[in-house]
C-alpha cells in the first residue's frame, strides 16, 4: 500500500477539514521540503501549532544544509531533535493532526521481522472530561 501524505492533506483542504496543530516524527529531516509542500498546507488546514521532531542524527544533518535558505523554522513551526538514550535510531514516521474535538494520526514504521513498512491511519475524537 503507498500512502503520499501530501495527497493525504489535501484530501483534507478539500472537505473543508480544519485542525490547530501538527506533530510530525521523522528520521530523515529536509526542512526544505517541509517549507515546500508540507507547511503550506498546514497552514491550509488553520494549524498555528508545529512542531516537527526529527531523530538527532537527521535532525543534525538537516540544519547544517542550506538554514539560510529556511523562512519558518522558529517563527512558523518548531524543529527539535529527539533525544535518545545510547545509540539508538528512531525510524517511524508519525504525523498527527489536532483539533479541539477530534484528530487524525498517520504512522509508517519498518517491521524488522519482514523488511517491509507498515502504514496505519487513525480518526480519533475528543470526549469531554
Amino acid at each position: 500500500m503507498s500512502v503520499n501524505i501530501v495527497d493525504e492533506l489535501d484530501k483534507f483542504i478539500h472537505d473543508g477539514t480544519h485542525f490547530q496543530g501538527a506533530v510530525l516524527l521523522t528520521y530523515s529531516l529536509n526542512l526544505q521540503f517541509f517549507e515546500q509542500l508540507i507547511q503550506p498546507r498546514l497552514d491550509a488546514l488553520g494549524c498555528t501549532t508545529v512542531l516537527v521532531l526529527s531523530d538527532v542524527f537527521g535532525y543534525q544533518e538537516a540544519i547544517g544544509h542550506n538554514l539560510h535558505q529556511l523562512s519558518g523554522v522558529g517563527r512558523r513551526y518548531t524543529c527539535a531533535p529527539l533525544l535518545s538514550q545510547g545509540r539508538s535510531v528512531q525510524h517511524s514516521k508519525i504525523l498527527m493532526l489536532v483539533s479541539e474535538t477530534r484528530g487524525w494520526m498517520f504512522k509508517v514504521y519498518p517491521n524488522v521481522e519482514t523488511a517491509k513498512w507498515r502504514i496505519y491511519q487513525w480518526s480519533f475524537l475528543f470526549h469531554g472530561n
